[in-house]
């Protein structure tokens, strides 16, 4: 994380403060999201796939062309993850336009400088209950 600049030009912020003298101690945090992980995903690989993504919905870069789909049980957690994700990403930054929308005229201009759009899908032959998250 860089500390604002006037001179970098973006259209969005993070909705938090920055502070690099507490770098350490906000490193040694984040029991609660620990053990939430370890929970609703107990297998290391894809709590490194999570963070990653987590990561890229954080920036403007494309070049991965990312996308995440969580499908589970009711209740495993996978509402709690989206919920993770646009907290610190911030409502200013996100859309929940759905993915069938996404298809109509003119509704993919409401992704435009946006960091993640998000949303559920229910009922499909495919997955009946399915929250996902794309990175723009």
């Amino acid at each position: 994380m860089l500390e604002h600049n006037p001179d970098y030009l973006t259209i969005n912020q993070i909705p938090f403060p920055y502070y690099p003298e507490d770098r350490e101690q906000v490193l040694q945090g984040g029991e609660n999201i620990k053990k939430y992980l370890a929970s609703s995903l107990p297998n290391k690989e894809e709590q490194q796939t999570f963070w990653e993504y987590f990561g890229y919905c954080m920036t403007q870069d494309t070049q991965f062309q990312k996308f995440l789909t969580l499908k589970g049980n009711g209740g495993t957690g996978e509402s709690v993850a989206v919920s993770l994700i646009q907290h610190v990403v911030g409502i200013t930054n996100m859309s929940s336009i759905s993915l069938q929308d996404l298809n109509k005229r003119f509704y993919a201009t409401g992704m435009y400088g946006v960091f993640l759009g998000n949303g559920i899908h229910y009922g499909s032959s495919v997955c009946n209950s399915t929250e996902w998250c794309f990175s723009t």
